[in-house]
């Protein structure tokens, strides 16, 4: 069957595929994967193991206005490091930048309108990622907050708090993780766990 299908396509890769190698550093994004991606040891491109449930580290080229994403192959390293070109750094700017415009995609406050949590969940995919910029919820949560990522699509950070926690943030984070299309934990972690990766 594999045979047949190099027939049908030449033996080529999809017209997108070979695309990839010629993105720019504009493109390229850190971005959170199933542990399960790299476990067989022939994942496509560079991944860093995380002391997170189910999740490592790995990076993606998205193209402006887009939700899909293309993982960054080890061929495509090898160019850039090649020319010289710092792509780890580059992908860190580029989604600090992206953060600085949408840092989450919904927030849960209180009645006297204190922030309970805020929901990373956004259009381009990229919603947990948002978690490796350092500091990004400091001034949100003043008193410190924990993360979650019950799916890889959504995160939610829930502010610490003195006395009982507001219930809704541990329905949220259990709901998440029930109902996703791709469960990965509901456990909560410090947000430090993912900086400086």
């Amino acid at each position: 069957m594999w045979k047949r299908m190099q027939g049908w396509f030449g033996g080529k890769p999809a017209p997108e595929a070979e695309g990839v190698k010629t993105c720019a550093l504009d493109d390229l994004y850190p971005i959170l994967i199933p542990k399960t991606f790299a476990e067989t040891g022939a994942w496509v491109g560079p991944v860093e193991a995380l002391d997170v449930d189910g999740l490592d580290l790995s990076w993606a080229v998205q193209k402006a206005d887009t939700n899909w994403v293309n993982y960054l192959s080890h061929a495509m390293v090898a160019s850039w490091q090649e020319q010289g070109a710092d792509w780890r750094a580059a992908a860190t700017a580029n989604l600090t930048r992206r953060v600085a415009t949408q840092p989450w995609s919904g927030e849960l406050r209180d009645d006297e309108g204190r922030m309970i949590l805020v929901v990373f969940l956004h259009d381009d995919g990229l919603g947990p990622s948002r978690l490796l910029v350092p500091g990004l919820l400091d001034e949100v949560f003043p008193n410190g907050y924990e993360v979650a990522i019950p799916e890889l699509t959504c995160a939610v950070a829930v502010g610490r708090v003195e006395g009982e926690e507001d219930p809704r943030a541990e329905q949220m984070i259990q709901g998440c993780f029930a109902d996703g299309t791709r469960p990965v934990s509901p456990r909560r972690y410090a947000p430090e766990v993912f900086w400086g990766l």
